[in-house]
């Protein structure tokens, strides 16, 4: 007997509109969690470079450039040496920015290609000599505020010191006979201001500086034919980073323009005028003690060239065989720990005695004195008849001399110096009646600057950090911090102050995923790093022969930003040596993803190809529809 056919099919319906009703649902789920894994997957960034090497001197502008596929604002601020810690605004460094504010920060719009530029005068007067970190970031917030998801990037420059050097060639000056002064006012100012002092005489103008920081002013036969025969003295004034000259000739006064608003300091013409040396001399201490202690960099440096005006020409060689010469080889400015070669004629004496002077101030204490120092020991006076207070060298059969001179532990501030070759062991004071010659030098303080390409480091992609270490070091050292991750190498400098380094992809492999930091050092004049790493611990070899700073390795070691910071702190510390160093902090991914080109988060327009996610409201809807009449007709 067959079994009755079910007449009550509700059971199977429901489990069909059950199915309905689930599928719908997951085409309305779906392209919401599409969206939301292509949010997340992609992710911004913001880079910023500086247009050249990285190192300028007061004055110059700096073209800050970038991208920021992240917002539609770029906040920079700047980190440095007596800057607040949490950074300072860039055009008022001293002002820290607040985070959430806006304004507190110098702001740069971003472009449509999501790409922005800044430029930067650094001629404001608020930002003394040293190495700074610029920071661009895609919202208002400061150093402190930084956390996992904020995206910034970070560059370092090098802020010098304007100075000067000048020539006047021939040497010495024949009346009637034109002449050259020629020389380099780097911070490249507009025009330098030339002065020629003697007696019962004085001559002032400017002259242009050319794009390469030279400069040239040619004396004609008139104008030489007006010196005074015998001593004059030629002084070269730079403007430094204001761009304008302090000190100016008023009516028959040298006047300081930055006095009062203007005041008279010395008469150079007329009755009761200073003369000669004493006007040269007033000149430059005026210039001198307004110069010192300025940390804007804003008031004027001068270099003084003194020389003899003969009324014989050079032809004759019985002339020109006579006194002390001296030369300096090379363009006389020189990095710290550099050696220099001097060189000349000595025709009066067998022995040529050097001594060198120089600002009568340092940043630790008294600098050379008056009278001079000895060239190894510039602090050292020298004294007139001693000779055991300078620096000889021996004539030559040929009446020629030279002498090698290491600018290395000199316990000295960069700076301009002149360096005197004399007869006899006399003191600056003392030089009258004496054959003397001098020559002007300019000693450096050496820098470092770096790079890191590409800014954003993929795990197993290979990275290179490339810069300039000036001073000629033998090599630097490559540090690298992050969570439960140190790396320590050095690397050389090649003979152009360029170094390269180069990340493989087992190193980058290595790398933790997040923020990271590299840092390089610069061992400075000494050619020794006074902090090294030292098994599990960060030491200094300043003191004691050795002492540790701060664990890197193990149980209770410091780690990324702290151990980053820790490092930067010692290396800051006067006490633990002279190294210097540049940081720049980067994020590494796993993502491969090539950080050739900017990752940009801008939406990609459906208007060629559309996905079938797309259309899944609509099928949805159309579900449930044809649900709700199969549920009525059954």
């Amino acid at each position: 007997m067959s079994k009755p056919a079910s007449n009550n099919p509700s059971g199977s319906w429901k489990m069909i509109l059950l199915l309905i009703i689930a599928g719908a649902a997951a085409l309305m789920i779906s392209p919401v969690s599409a969206d939301t894994g292509a949010t997340i997957a992609e992710k911004g960034v913001v880079t910023i470079t500086a247009i050249g090497d990285q190192s300028y001197y007061m004055g110059e502008k700096v073209v800050f450039s970038g991208v920021n596929s992240d917002s539609d604002s770029t906040y920079l601020f700047i980190i440095g040496p007596n800057l607040p810690n949490g950074g300072g605004k860039l055009y008022s460094p001293h002002q820290t920015p607040v985070s959430g504010d806006p304004g507190s920060f110098t702001a740069v719009k971003t472009k449509p290609d999501k790409t922005w530029e800044y430029t930067y005068y650094t001629s404001n007067g608020e930002l003394g000599a040293g190495s700074y970190t610029f920071y661009a970031v895609s919202q208002a917030k400061t150093k402190d505020k930084f956390n996992d998801v904020t995206t910034y990037g970070a560059t370092s420059i090098i802020l010098k010191k304007p100075f000067i050097t000048a020539d006047i060639s021939p040497s010495p000056v024949s009346k009637g006979q034109p002449f050259t002064v020629k020389g380099i006012a780097e911070g490249i100012p507009p025009a330098v201001r030339i002065w020629i002092i003697g007696d019962n005489y004085v001559f002032t103008t400017t002259t242009p500086v050319n794009p390469d920081a030279s400069f040239t002013f040619t004396a004609d036969t008139q104008l030489s034919g007006k010196l005074p025969k015998g001593q004059c003295y030629l002084i070269v004034q730079h403007p430094m980073a204001d761009n304008q000259s302090d000190f100016v000739v008023s009516g028959d006064y040298v006047r300081n323009l930055k006095l009062n608003n203007g005041t008279n300091i010395f008469r150079i013409t007329g009755p009761g005028s200073l003369q000669g040396s004493d006007a040269a001399d007033a000149l430059m201490a005026a210039i001198s003690d307004q110069e010192a202690d300025d940390h804007t960099l804003t008031n004027d440096t001068y270099t003084i060239v003194p020389f003899q005006v003969t009324d014989a020409g050079p032809e004759s060689g019985a002339a020109a065989e006579e006194g002390v010469t001296i030369a300096a080889s090379g363009v006389r400015s020189y990095y710290q720990g550099e050696k220099v070669v001097f060189s000349g004629y000595n025709y009066d004496s067998d022995t040529t005695y050097l001594f060198i002077t120089g600002p009568g101030t340092f940043m630790t204490g008294p600098g050379v004195p008056n009278g001079g120092g000895k060239l190894t020991s510039p602090r050292q006076e020298v004294g007139s008849g001693n000779s055991g207070s300078f620096d000889t060298v021996k004539t030559k059969p040929d009446k020629s001399w030279e002498y090698v001179y290491y600018t290395h532990n000199l316990n000295v501030d960069a700076g301009s110096y002149t360096v005197y070759a004399v007869s006899q062991p006399k003191a600056k004071d003392q030089l009258n009646g004496v054959s003397s010659a001098n020559v002007g030098i300019i000693l450096k303080k050496p820098f470092i600057t770096a790079e890191l390409v590409p800014s954003a480091v993929s795990k197993g992609q290979p990275f290179t950090v490339r810069g300039t270490a000036e001073g000629d070091p033998p090599s630097v050292q490559i540090w690298i911090f992050g969570d439960n991750y140190v790396f320590n190498t050095t690397t050389p400098v090649n003979p152009d102050a360029s170094f390269t380094f180069n990340g493989d992809t087992q190193l980058s492999g290595n790398l933790p995923k997040g923020q990271c930091y590299l840092i390089v050092q610069h061992s400075m004049q000494n050619n020794t790093f006074d902090i090294v790493a030292s098994g599990d611990y960060v030491r200094t070899l300043q003191g004691n022969n050795g002492m540790i700073l701060f664990r890197i390795n193990g149980p209770g070691s410091l780690q990324g930003k702290d151990a980053a910071e820790a490092l930067i702190a010692a290396l800051s510390d006067p006490n633990n040596g002279d190294d210097t160093f540049t940081v720049i902090p980067f994020i590494v991914d796993d993502t491969g993803t090539p950080q050739s080109q900017p990752i940009t988060t801008t939406p990609v327009p459906n208007q060629t190809q559309h996905s079938p996610l797309q259309y899944a409201p609509v099928g949805a809807i159309v579900l449930v529809i044809v649900g709700i009449v199969l549920w009525k007709r059954h």
